[in-house]
């Protein structure tokens, strides 16, 4: 476990900062050695050194520790003939050459993808990719592309205490709070939420849930009306608001249910509303028990302020909300060994930062008792005597001390 990070820079010659490319010999100019880490085909030998085990190597500088490589070996415009088979050799100095590994691709002829290899974290300065055998008939060929990655190992900590080597598990709070479940709309349907339905004098539903106060969703019929949204997935909703902003108070509802669905036919009444005030702005919030999930919610409107008939009832804005109720998880610690950790239980189960557990902040403490140590007055003095030890070790700073008597 740990970092892999790019090594070799895009190359546009030989050398690059500290990276410098060698090579065995080349076929022409448009197929260099640099060619493998920059912009090209690629990399082929001279014409009759296919069998002489051609040849790349990288001076990275400096010594690194060699997580991986990426290698594609099919060379464009090479006529099918590429490395087949590579060892990979590593050194530090340049001149002792140690194997990494043999390789044979695993991918298809003439593929254009990338396979990857690992290389254990060997330490290495300079690197050597040596073709064994190739594809193709022709007397040349090479590597496509080539990437390096350094492994940066994972910073791990454990904590010693009480004789254990211990990691630090961060708990979570708890979850309680109502959850808004439509996105303003722009139409009546939401490939990620749902569809909005109703009657209606337009058919342009969605305008209930724009969040926009100012548009508004008109009933088709006089007095009463529906208007409603059915889910992709059945949710189940324990709150809602429904608004009004306007200064016609007439057209508001005043009466209502509350209802869900999951056939769209047959419905549960969930909240029942009746004789709303008729303010500007209307709006009524309501929380009620739902443990169901439905997949259709409406509001059925059976009377609004001023039934004369003609008036029709007019909803500017309404959000559903599911109640997110989750029992938090108390931060503790974990003991992970009695003896001395191993590397892979450091890269496994060490801690990745220590903040929040070491992260230094002012606390008030909660009183401590003091107790009474007045025997220790000798013969005559006179007072009362108070104690009370402080254990530091517990504390960076103490700011201040406060004692009260009572």
């Amino acid at each position: 476990m740990g970092n892999l990070t790019s090594l070799i820079p895009t190359m546009s010659s030989y050398t690059n900062g500290n990276i410098t490319i060698s090579y065995s010999s080349e076929y022409s100019s448009l197929f260099k050695a640099w060619m493998p880490f920059g912009e090209g085909n690629g990399w082929l030998c001279a014409d009759g050194e296919k069998t002489k085990k051609p040849f790349i190597i990288i001076n990275l500088g400096n010594v690194f520790s060699i997580g991986s490589y990426s290698i594609k070996p099919f060379v464009v415009a090479s006529g099918g003939s590429y490395a087949k088979s590579w060892n990979v050799y590593y050194s530090s100095d340049g001149l002792s050459y140690t194997l990494l590994h043999s390789k044979t691709t695993s991918l298809p002829q003439e593929s254009e993808s990338f396979e990857d290899h690992s290389a254990g974290g060997i330490k290495a300065k300079y690197l050597k990719f040596e073709i064994t055998d190739s594809f193709g008939s022709y007397g040349w060929t090479g590597f496509g592309k080539l990437k390096i990655y350094e492994f940066t190992p994972a910073n791990k900590t454990l904590i010693l205490h009480d004789g254990e080597y211990k990691k630090w598990n961060e708990g979570q709070k708890p979850i309680d709070e109502y959850v808004s479940t439509i996105p303003p709309l722009t139409s009546n349907t939401s490939s990620s939420v749902g569809e909005a339905f109703g009657d209606g004098y337009t058919v342009d539903y969605y305008q209930a849930f724009d969040g926009i106060d100012s548009t508004i969703w008109q009933g088709d019929k006089p007095t009463v009306g529906i208007i409603g949204f059915k889910y992709n997935k059945p949710l189940c909703i324990s709150k809602y608001i429904l608004a009004n902003y306007t200064a016609t108070t007439r057209f508001n509802p005043k009466n209502w249910t509350f209802e869900g669905s999951n056939d769209g036919i047959s419905y549960t009444v969930l909240d029942t509303k009746k004789d709303v005030a008729v303010v500007n702005p209307s709006v009524t919030e309501s929380t009620f028990n739902n443990s169901q999930n439905f997949l259709y919610y409406r509001f059925n409107i059976t009377n609004i302020a001023l039934a004369d008939g003609t008036n029709r009832p007019h909803v500017h804005e309404i959000k559903l909300f599911e109640h997110k109720k989750e029992s938090g998880i108390p931060s503790q610690w974990e003991s992970v060994s009695s003896t001395s950790p191993s590397s892979t239980q450091f890269l496994e189960q060490g801690m990745g930062s220590l903040s929040p557990l070491l992260d230094r902040r002012i606390t008030t403490l909660e009183p401590m008792p003091m107790i009474d140590k007045s025997e220790i007055l000798g013969v005559g003095e006179t007072g009362k005597v108070f104690s009370k030890t402080i254990d530091l070790k517990k504390y960076f700073d103490i700011k201040s001390i406060r004692t009260e008597v009572k």
